[in-house]
């Protein structure tokens, strides 16, 4: 008799386990999920518009932003780049596309005869790739930076058409940039 309360005591302490396990994974499900449906890309794109004070100007948001991906623009004045374009997306493959994108600007060659220069020692992100061109065409000097960075579930970059500066910059100012950037991520 007390074999058989034995194994129900035994039976009914397994299933206390078992149940106080499920409901660990169900809340931690919930928290990875609400992780990422709280991040919101148009709200990221406007903490930077109205935080990011520097050389690489006065961002607007496109139209067209939605719950996985806003764009942030700022008009040049160049005629060989119009508009500085940069790109938030919320995806679960962030740190997938950001390999892609970083290898691309790994592969970066010449433009307008500057060369590019990797900038280190950038914070704030899961990872990061910054590439720099300071260019000087026939007594014009301008910047080009192409990045691409992801934190969590947040992907962000300007690979196609990259931050654009009417002068040359220095890691200092590039380094502001990303720290809005990264900033921005943290929006809520």
């Amino acid at each position: 008799m007390d074999l058989i309360l034995d194994k129900k005591y035994l039976a009914i302490v397994l299933v206390a386990i078992i149940a106080v396990a499920a409901i660990a994974t169900a809340l931690h499900v919930m928290n990875d999920n609400n992780d990422k449906d709280d991040k919101d890309p148009e709200v990221m794109a406007v903490h930077l518009i109205n935080n990011y004070d520097g050389v690489f100007g006065e961002f607007y948001l496109d139209d067209g932003a939605d719950s996985e991906s806003a764009i942030v623009l700022k008009r040049t004045g160049s005629s060989r780049l119009p508009y500085s374009r940069i790109n938030y997306s919320v995806t679960n493959d962030a740190e997938g596309q950001f390999n892609d994108l970083a290898a691309g600007l790994d592969e970066l060659g010449s433009v307008m005869g500057a060369q590019p220069v990797k900038i280190t020692g950038i914070t704030g992100f899961d990872g990061v790739s910054v590439c720099v061109y300071n260019v000087t065409m026939g007594g014009t000097m301008f910047a080009m930076v192409y990045f691409t960075a992801y934190s969590d579930n947040v992907l962000i970059n300007a690979t196609v058409d990259p931050a654009y500066a009417g002068s040359h910059v220095s890691d200092n100012q590039i380094t502001t940039l990303m720290d809005a950037i990264a900033d921005s991520i943290n929006a809520r």
